[in-house]
Order: C-alpha cells, then sequence, then structure tokens
C-alpha cells in the first residue's frame, strides 16, 4: 500500500473527477488503497439498495457520503466474519489514513481514496476504400471526405474496406504518394486480408495495401466543412473534412469486416491492434 499523501482543494478533487469521468459524480470512481477494488459512486448505490445502512442517528446511508471513503466491501458485508466477496474493510478515515488530503470549504480536511485512472476511449473504427485508405495510412492524406459531419474527436483505427476504387488514379493527387504506391507493387498489390492464410515461410503484402483490414491507428481531432481549397488535393468540394492526425501505420494488417459509420472497435480487435502496434515497435527497435 503506498503512503505518499497528495493535497487538494474540494474543487480541484471535483474538476479532477469531471476531466477523467465526466460530470455524473454516479461515474466518478475511487481505487482501494488496500485491496485495489475499484467502485463507482453507481456501484455503491447498487450495493446500499441490496445491503442499506444507516448513520447513528437512523438516517440512511448514500453513496455520495461514502464514495472515495470507504472500500465498497464494507457495505457488501465485509464486517462479516468468512465474507469472501468483493473489496474489503478498509476506510479512509481510519488508523491509516487514505492517501489523499482533500481540503473541504468550511477548513477541515478529509482523507479519501485516490481516483482511478480514466477509463481508456474505446477507438472507432473508420472504413475508407483503398487507395484512400492506403494515402491516409501513409500519411500523404490527412482528411477524409464525407457527406456528413462528426461531432467524435478521439482515436480510431483506419480500416480499409473490401471494394477497392479501380477508378481513382492517386497520382492526380500526390506525385510522392503515387511513388510510394509503386514501390509497394501498386493498386494490382491490392489484397484481402481476410482471405489470405497466415504463413510463417511467406511474408505478407504490404499491410498498407491490404484490404478488408485495420491498417493504421490515428487520432480524428477536428471537422470542418469544405471552404474553397481548404484542404487542396485531397479535399472534395461540398463535402465535410474529417481531421486526421498522429496516424501510424501497421506493420501487419488485422483482419476485420468493414463498417458503417464510425463503429467501435470490439475488445477483440482492440487487443489485436495492440499487439500489432507494439510488434511493430520491437521491429523498429531492433
Amino acid at each position: 500500500m503506498s503512503t505518499e499523501t497528495q493535497a487538494f482543494t474540494h474543487d480541484e478533487l471535483i474538476a479532477e473527477a469531471r476531466a477523467r469521468f465526466g460530470k455524473n459524480p454516479l461515474d466518478w470512481a475511487f481505487i482501494c488503497p488496500n485491496c485495489g477494488d475499484t467502485a463507482t459512486t453507481a456501484d455503491i448505490a447498487k450495493a446500499l439498495t441490496n445491503f442499506p445502512a444507516t448513520h447513528r442517528d437512523g438516517t440512511p446511508v448514500k453513496a455520495e457520503q461514502i464514495a472515495g471513503l470507504e472500500c465498497i466491501g464494507r457495505t457488501l458485508g465485509a464486517l462479516t466474519p468468512g465474507y469472501t466477496g468483493r473489496g474489503c474493510t478498509w476506510v479512509a478515515y481510519g488508523l491509516i489514513p487514505g492517501p489523499w488530503a482533500i481540503h473541504l470549504p468550511d477548513g477541515r480536511t478529509r482523507r479519501s481514496f485516490r481516483l482511478a485512472p480514466a477509463a481508456q476511449e474505446v477507438p472507432r473504427i473508420l472504413s475508407i476504400r483503398q487507395p484512400w485508405a492506403f494515402a491516409v495510412a501513409e500519411g500523404f492524406k490527412a482528411i477524409e471526405n464525407r457527406s456528413r459531419r462528426t461531432h467524435y474527436r478521439g482515436p480510431i483505427f483506419i480500416h480499409a474496406s473490401r471494394l477497392p476504387l479501380k477508378s481513382v488514379a492517386i497520382v492526380r493527387y500526390s506525385r510522392d504518394a503515387a511513388i510510394r504506391l509503386d514501390n509497394l507493387g501498386g493498386s494490382q498489390n491490392f489484397w484481402d486480408a481476410r482471405a489470405r492464410i497466415p504463413s510463417s515461410v511467406v511474408p505478407a503484402p504490404p499491410a498498407t495495401l491490404a484490404l478488408s483490414a485495420v491498417i493504421a491507428t490515428a487520432q480524428l481531432t477536428g471537422c470542418h466543412q469544405a471552404d474553397g481549397c481548404c484542404c487542396d488535393p485531397w479535399g472534395f468540394a461540398d463535402q465535410w473534412h474529417w481531421e486526421i492526425t498522429d496516424v501510424h501505420p501497421l506493420h501487419d494488417a488485422v483482419p476485420q469486416k468493414g463498417a458503417l459509420g464510425l463503429v467501435k472497435a470490439a475488445p477483440e480487435l482492440v487487443k489485436a491492434v495492440a499487439k500489432a502496434a507494439s510488434n511493430d515497435q520491437e521491429a523498429t527497435a531492433g
């Protein structure tokens, strides 16, 4: 158990909780320093529904009164001999105080648990047809043309759709992109990652030329409506330009069926892409 103490004002604690989990206090989560259990205020409210508790004056205990002060195990029955459920009996106001010192507006100081880390945002899948997906993954094309705007901002997986656009000539938009595409074998080298049988002998074709696969990770950081030649040569008129930054192409394409719109990636896909990304880092380091 860490004995390091950090001090916050009450307002600073609220601001930090909102930054990590949003404005709803039911979503705020704290970590028990003793057993490591992470419980939200909503978790504690549910526990109190099943195991009501009262204060010494007979008034009912509310979740917001004990969130961050008591491990959820106390509400669930950890004080009962033989308890083997979730959490423990630890409290922030005991002989060993909680690791955070919260200075209240009335001048008192209250000890509490630490806030849990912010939940990692689940990446969205952005399906793009080749050769546009190649141009994005290779860092040439920093926007995606769409007929609708998006309010989403955050991590995305660049997914190459199953059917390429055979009529698109990349050289019309970027000579450098066309040269890179030719160096990788050209558009005739587009390959279906879902149909390919993995082999330890024959290396896979270039990942950024894959079809039906995630080929890069990135961030969707903005969206604006076309205004003249604002994103020339890649931006189309009368379209919304989705702004894509921090692009990292994968060395190995991750097979995946496409979808319309921005769809949350399944946990299995997130793990597969993370593995592919870590393999890339190891290959680079080697």
